[in-house]
């Protein structure tokens, strides 16, 4: 198998980056705002190769990411950085259902009505179990920001289904799910009162989400080029 040496330097430093989330380091305040211009750096240039507009997204994508990653580092002690870094990462799903949507090629997102159940039951459980951990403010950020990142899930879903075949699809639809596992991870250390040790949170959060990125990302840029042989091969 054919490695992308590009992607062994997000590789060390996701690995560098969760000792130090298992150890409580500090150094994680270096490690974190890292992750996701190194993982631009890995598929940015090939994806712009061959898709200049899905490239630009994922690269808005990933630098909103960025700046939730930071504010979110400085959010246990402040509720505006705490919504300044759900705000940057709402764009950023906002901006994935956009790629989603164009990958569609013209036909509309859509998943079977037992999907769609399970994603109305899973936002209603996890709003039952963080409630009463909400002030004002976060009784409304927090389900709207939820409804997105729900809604970034069921693009992957409604893309998978079309292309049920593809590989990447998977991958893309893996990531989300992974990505709605990691914030709701974080919604419910913060929020919910289920006492578990730090650290298993701090790990549990960040290896979904370094995972949910990588996925995501993997996955449309393998979509974009697998797309793009198929046309070539047609013609």
């Amino acid at each position: 198998m054919k490695i992308d040496l590009k992607i062994i330097p997000f590789v060390l430093i996701s690995i560098i980056h969760l000792v130090l989330e298992g150890m409580g380091s500090p150094w994680v305040q270096i490690s974190k705002p890292l992750l996701m211009p190194v993982l631009a750096f890995a598929f940015y240039s090939s994806t712009l190769k061959e898709n200049a507009s899905i490239a630009h997204a994922i690269l808005l994508s990933l630098f909103l990411s960025f700046l939730g990653d930071v504010f979110l580092l400085k959010s246990q002690s402040s509720t505006t950085f705490f919504l300044l870094g759900l705000g940057s990462f709402l764009l950023a799903h906002l901006s994935y259902i956009r790629i989603f949507s164009k990958l569609h090629w013209g036909s509309t997102m859509r998943i079977d009505s037992k999907y769609l159940v399970g994603l109305i039951l899973y936002l209603l459980i996890f709003l039952a179990l963080t409630w009463q951990g909400l002030d004002l403010m976060l009784k409304i950020a927090v389900p709207v920001y939820a409804l997105i990142l729900l809604g970034m899930l069921y693009g992957s879903l409604s893309l998978w289904l079309r292309n049920k075949e593809s590989q990447n699809t998977k991958y893309i639809l893996i990531g989300a799910i992974l990505f709605v596992l990691s914030d709701s991870l974080i919604g419910m250390s913060r929020f919910s009162g289920l006492a578990l040790p730090e650290w298993v949170y701090r790990l549990g959060i960040m290896c979904t989400y370094i995972l949910a990125q990588y996925l995501i990302v993997r996955g449309i840029s393998g979509f974009i080029k697998a797309t793009n042989l198929s046309a070539e091969q047609q013609n």
